[in-house]
């Protein structure tokens, strides 16, 4: 069962994961990829029954927010004016 869940599960969804990457833009495949562990979480969840404090829930909220202003912004991060200490 180890090996089955090692070869093929694991092995399956890592290529999977890849090949979809090919055809995606690398910014926006990197946002994408920043709610995996949110995703895991919510599965753990609803198909495991684990528990979900609210500290978890606080840091999912707070990723899936950063990642819906990252993609709003279209992975841009706008110029900050560096600021010349004065001597």
């Amino acid at each position: 069962m180890i090996a089955y869940s090692g070869i093929f599960v694991i092995g399956a969804g890592f290529t999977l994961q890849a090949l979809a990457q090919k055809h995606a833009d690398s910014s926006q495949a990197a946002i994408i990829l920043g709610l995996e562990s949110v995703f895991g979480a919510l599965f753990g969840v609803l198909i495991f029954g684990e528990a979900f404090t609210v500290i978890q829930m606080a840091g999912a909220v707070l990723i899936f927010m950063s990642v819906v202003i990252a993609v709003r912004n279209d992975g841009k991060i706008e110029e900050i004016t560096k600021i010349e200490p004065r001597l």
